[in-house]
């Protein structure tokens, strides 16, 4: 039993003085989401305004991207795009819908803010052709999403590419 505690008072002290290896964020992200990848078939990114307009009661008011507005402009878009593709399922049953994985992306600052998706779980009848069209339907009641959208078949190089801003630190630019 000493012995036990002998072990874990040195692996404290050794993480205080920064001698063992952190886990890297990066790396787990991707070895969780590579036993994913087989789930999704479609990868999407889309294009955010910097900045939009919307009709507070009778005033125009400018709005200015923020980082916080990505969860949310996600989520919306998400609901949208259901909608149109799982039509009356989505509305009976919740379960029912795209399983999507979200990341964005500003390139540290340099670049505009987009995002990335890999979306998986389309109904048995759907045709994936048909997919463009209401991706763009869905972007267009999301005054916040630009109307450049581009999808592509997704394989597990997709996955690798949207995590390539997370941190070693941490994963704030995946939206679990």
């Amino acid at each position: 039993m000493i012995n036990t505690d002998m072990k874990l008072l040195e692996i404290r002290e050794k993480l205080i003085k920064n001698q063992l290896d952190k886990p890297n964020c990066k790396d787990l992200a991707r070895q969780f989401l590579l036993g994913t990848a087989s789930q999704y078939q479609i990868a999407l990114t889309l294009t955010l305004k910097q900045k939009w307009f919307n009709k507070n009661g009778q005033m125009r008011v400018e709005h200015y991207l923020t980082k916080e507005d990505i969860p949310k402009i996600y989520e919306r878009f998400e609901y949208k795009l259901n909608k149109l593709v799982w039509k009356q399922k989505f509305y009976r049953h919740k379960e029912e819908g795209i399983r999507f994985f979200k990341a964005w992306e500003d390139g540290q600052g340099s670049k505009r803010i987009h995002l990335h998706a890999a979306l998986g779980n389309f109904p048995k009848d759907f045709k994936l052709n048909s997919l463009p069209k209401l991706i763009e339907k869905a972007a267009r009641e999301c005054y916040e999403i630009d109307l450049e959208h581009d999808e592509q078949i997704c394989d597990s190089g997709w996955i690798e590419y949207i995590t390539k801003e997370v941190g070693k630190d941490n994963t704030d630019k995946i939206l679990w």
